[in-house]
This record gives C-alpha cells, sequence and structure tokens, in this order.
C-alpha cells in the first residue's frame, strides 16, 4: 500500500501544456478582435468630426485653415482632447482640387500617411498606410496650388 497520494509530474504538466495552447491560439484572435473595435471607434469619431467639419463649411461658406496635427479647428467643439494625436487637414491637391481630411495617426502617434495627395471621394476612409486611419470629409474643386490652405 502506497502513502504517495500527490500529483505526478505529468498530471501537473499536461493540464498546464492544455491551457498554455489554448491560451496561444486564442490570445491573437481577441487581439484582432480588440483593435478592429478600436478602429470601429475611430471611424466613428472621424464622421462625427467630419459632419461637423461639414456644417461648419454649410454656415460659414468655407473649411477652417489648415492646422498643425492635434490642434483643434476654431468652430469645433468635438474635437478628441484624448492622448491620440488628431489631424485636421486642409490643402490643394493638385488638379484643380482641394481636400478636407480628418486623420488619426494611430497607437503609434506617428503620422505614416501621405500628405497633400488626394484621398478618394468625400466619405471614403482609408487604412492604407501603417496605423494611420483617414477621413475623407470633401473633396472639391479650387485653384489651390498642392500644399496647405493657412488662410
Amino acid at each position: 500500500m502506497s502513502l504517495n497520494k500527490g500529483f505526478t509530474l505529468v498530471e501537473i504538466l499536461l493540464p498546464a501544456l492544455i491551457i498554455g495552447i489554448i491560451a496561444g491560439t486564442a490570445l491573437p484572435s481577441y487581439s484582432r478582435f480588440i483593435q478592429k473595435a478600436e478602429n470601429t471607434k475611430i471611424i466613428l469619431q472621424l464622421d462625427s468630426l467630419g459632419k461637423e467639419l461639414q456644417a461648419y463649411q454649410y454656415e460659414r461658406g468655407l473649411y477652417p485653415k489648415d492646422l498643425k496635427p492635434g490642434q483643434s479647428p476654431s468652430g469645433i467643439n468635438q474635437w478628441p482632447t484624448d492622448s491620440a494625436v488628431y489631424d485636421y487637414e486642409h490643402w490643394g491637391v493638385g488638379d484643380g482640387a482641394c481636400s478636407v481630411v480628418v486623420t488619426y495617426y494611430g497607437q503609434d502617434k506617428i503620422r505614416q500617411s501621405p500628405i497633400h495627395i488626394n484621398y478618394g471621394q468625400a466619405g471614403s476612409i482609408s487604412q492604407d498606410y501603417g496605423d494611420d486611419i483617414a477621413k475623407v470629409v470633401s473633396v472639391y474643386p479650387c485653384n489651390h496650388p498642392v500644399g496647405s490652405i493657412s488662410s
């Protein structure tokens, strides 16, 4: 008759191994889910800012001038105040067009998207540059050269 009533090393390691395998396969899926949810929140924030900028343009007849990243355009009340970097951009993109874009610089807070380009038609979302997300608010005809519209 054995007095040993404990677990063997194999009995202890096997459940730990199974838990490790399950966690190792579930964690990447969970991380992608969290990132997708965060991106959806940011896109909704960009949509809200775009609507507020369109209302500004409707009331005043023009969009605010281009600003440095993180600065809130005057007259825009819903500008995010969290630690993320949002950028309001109003620029000439060439070919007789000007573009109004709101960009989120991503979790790294570093701009990876190019400037002074046409990201597409109004309402489109660009996620083609690192973790940046850009929302095109408006593309309209203008005679401004390529570059920021600061007045």
